[in-house]
């Protein structure tokens, strides 16, 4: 037995991703991270599944880690440590999310090696929070973009 919460918890991720991928004018910014998101939301349903995850224990585990506001206007991502502690089977610490520091350098516009003005911004913003020899993707827990191409389409907003 896996539980009964992963297979639902993924396709709600899902559900969720796909509904601003479609829209008519749907982000970039989101369609550049969906091979991240989706990276990080199997991983979640997997997690869920073999901690054997029951819907009377896990409460929010049914919703994954993507949501959608009301008004189809921002996905967000629940990259935290609250999040991603129902399931985990051993192990302590900050779990390791697999595609985060793609999703985080998708968010903040990296071409490869270069830095952009946010990242440097986030990078200064942020140095005293983030341990010597980490990087910044380590430290946020939560990503939220603006789901459709408008003025501000680039912007994401993100808590540490």
């Amino acid at each position: 037995m896996f539980g009964d919460t992963a297979i639902r918890s993924m396709f709600d991720d899902v559900n969720d991703l796909g509904s601003i991928v479609l829209l008519p004018d749907g982000s970039d910014t989101i369609k550049q991270a969906a091979g991240a998101l989706s990276e990080i939301f199997v991983q979640y349903a997997g997690q869920l599944a073999f901690g054997k995850v029951l819907q009377t224990a896990g409460i929010g585990a049914l919703q994954g880690v993507l949501a959608v506001d009301p008004g189809m206007t921002v996905l967000t991502v629940d990259l935290s440590t609250q999040q991603w502690e129902r399931g985990r089977v051993g192990g302590s610490g900050v779990p390791v999310i697999e595609g985060k520091k793609t999703l985080v350098d998708t968010a903040f516009g990296l071409a490869g090696s270069s830095m952009t003005d946010t990242r440097a911004g986030a990078d200064w913003l942020w140095k005293a929070d983030v341990p010597a020899g980490k990087d910044t993707a380590e430290i946020i827990d939560r990503i939220s973009f603006v789901a459709a191409n408008d003025n501000f389409s680039t912007i994401t907003r993100m808590a540490a």
